[in-house]
């Protein structure tokens, strides 16, 4: 493939090679490499390890040597772990990659897969970084799903609200996906004091969660009783219940976590959720700690309206003393 070179472009390959610790082993794979563009899967190994490692020697010389096509990276290669590294992608990017492919090669199992924009939705300096380089916020093709739902899922909140402000439209799963994220994440009661450093990230990230819902009900303000699929749709699969938004708290494959989802129980139900569908999906399956919740939640509504009463009964009452 011949690669058009700018002046900016013919300072950063050098000027990166030696900025990071490159494996020997891996560039002399892709020196061993025969020239050519097709992206087989020999070339996508050592590419995925190339970019995972930030080796930018590997990259520079699959780019020196025409080994592939850069344009058509496919996401899958792209959005590696551990996190990528910016200079990688900004390399990636000055040769070519189209940031919105989502082809992946037929010997990989898919001929389609998500945006890499998609694959970085738990990262917001990521997600900058791709919106800075003109990654799109709706995916061209049908069978993908919405970014914000994916973001709900699987994203943390900074991550959302930049796509959000970016563009990106709520799918029709989105406030359902966050609950049931925040359902799923949720740690248990204890004394954050005690926690461990693990106990402590999963107990700042279910606080993220939580601040997601408020977030999509008060300001996005998405239907707090919306179902999930219209009629004809694909029906529901995976963690999770199947309806509105509150079904989604009740998880089937593991009622345990129920126990621990009162709080968002009750936001749901503050904001105006109809528990009767949940409630029909949990008494079906035996799943009283749900029940209970909402109960819990009844009598607590019931005693603010009582004292409520009580309170405008004696300012009646001391009105007519007077």
């Amino acid at each position: 493939m011949d690669f058009e070179r700018n002046e900016k472009e013919d300072v950063l390959l050098p000027a990166q090679e030696p900025c990071e610790d490159n494996d020997a082993a891996l560039l002399n794979e892709a020196a061993s490499m025969a020239s050519g563009t097709i992206l087989g899967p020999e070339h996508l190994s050592v590419l995925r390890r190339a970019i995972a490692s930030n080796s930018l020697a590997t990259l520079s010389h699959l780019v020196k040597n025409d080994a592939m096509g850069f344009k058509a990276l496919p996401p899958s290669c792209v959005a590696t772990h551990p996190k990528l590294s910016i200079t990688t992608l900004d390399f990636l990017f000055a040769y070519g990659w189209d940031i919105n492919n989502c082809r992946e090669p037929i010997y990989l199992g898919s001929r389609h897969h998500d945006p890499f924009l998609w694959h970085v939705t738990s990262d917001e300096i990521l997600v900058q970084w791709g919106l800075d380089h003109g990654a799109r916020v709706q995916a061209t093709d049908r069978r993908t799903r919405p970014i914000l739902e994916t973001a709900a899922n699987c994203g943390s909140f900074a991550a959302f609200k930049l796509l959000y402000s970016a563009g990106a439209p709520p799918g029709r799963r989105t406030l359902h996906l966050a609950i049931q994220a925040a359902a799923l994440g949720h740690i248990g009661a204890g004394d954050p004091e005690k926690d461990t450093e693990a106990q402590r990230k999963k107990r700042m990230q279910h606080e993220d969660r939580m601040a997601l819902v408020r977030y999509l009900i008060d300001v996005v303000a998405l239907d707090v009783n919306a179902e999930d699929w219209m009629p004809g749709d694909m029906g529901f699969s995976g963690h999770g219940g199947s309806g509105t938004p509150i079904c989604y708290v009740i998880d089937h494959r593991n009622p345990e976590r129920v126990k621990n989802a009162r709080d968002l129980t009750w936001l749901l139900l503050d904001r105006g959720a109809d528990p009767t569908p949940a409630l029909e999906d949990a008494v079906s399956n035996g799943m009283t700690m749900f029940i209970e919740h909402v109960d819990q939640w009844k009598e607590q509504v019931d005693c603010g309206r009582a004292r409520k009463g009580l309170t405008k009964v004696w300012t009646m009452l001391e009105c007519c003393v007077q």
